[in-house]
């Protein structure tokens, strides 16, 4: 009898095992964190890479950047954001943690570390379409007051922040400082802002004091009619 309870439990137990490595399995195929359904933030575009240049920076984060991590820049998206990355080239798919801010170059829309690149097979290419999934907050959304956003939306909801317009970057300061004396915004809205890098400094030129980032984009169009074309950036 003891020897027939001995064999019931183990029964038991690889039974349980076996639910337990399901219940792991179909998490790890629920949305961006994990907790089931479609992700409520997406966007589209071309994803690079940064490496040896910018390796041990600090990131927007206050991190250094370590090019061999799991880890992204985007303009827009909250630091600390957990997000899905696909190579619409060949179906791979990577999970990175957003502790940086660009690219700064028009179309792109991530700029994966070295070994993010790597993992999704871009590496080689350097430029590559993608799509970004995030699974967001509701608070971090601009109309956290209304409706929630919908799931797979067919464009990134606008997100709620300190954002700015990014008009220029120069490698001399007086040609970002010409260019921001010449912009038509508010006193004081206009600031060049230097940037260190590994080659060495670039100074940026951004007009702020937007509080989402529908409001930035509205202003960033106005910008570009007018002969001084930009992109939105986050701020905080």
């Amino acid at each position: 009898m003891a020897k027939m309870q001995m064999t019931r439990a183990r029964a038991l137990l690889g039974f349980l095992a076996v639910l337990t490595a399901a219940g792991a399995l179909l998490a790890g195929c629920a949305g961006p964190r994990g907790r089931g359904g479609p992700p409520n933030w997406r966007e589209e575009g071309l994803a690079s890479w940064y490496g040896a240049d910018f390796n041990g920076r600090r990131t927007a984060n206050g991190e250094r950047y370590n090019m061999y991590a799991m880890t992204a820049a985007h303009k827009t998206l909250p630091l600390g954001t957990q997000l899905v990355v696909t190579n619409r080239q060949n179906g791979r798919r990577i999970r990175v943690r957003v502790n940086d801010r660009g690219p700064f170059v028009a179309g792109r829309v991530v700029d994966l570390s070295l070994a993010a690149a790597r993992a999704l097979g871009s590496a080689e290419a350097g430029v590559v379409p993608v799509i970004l999934e995030a699974d967001l907050p509701a608070s971090a959304f601009a109309n956290a007051g209304a409706a929630s956003p919908p799931r797979r939306p067919a464009a990134p909801p606008p997100l709620v922040g300190a954002f700015a317009v990014q008009v220029g970057a120069f490698a001399v300061e007086s040609n970002a400082r010409g260019l921001a004396a010449r912009l038509p915004a508010p006193p004081g809205a206009a600031r060049v802002l230097p940037f260190e890098e590994n080659r060495g400094t670039w100074w940026r030129v951004r007009v702020g004091g937007y509080h989402d980032e529908l409001e930035a984009g509205t202003a960033a169009a106005a910008f570009g009619e007018i002969g001084f074309p930009g992109f939105v950036v986050r701020e905080d």
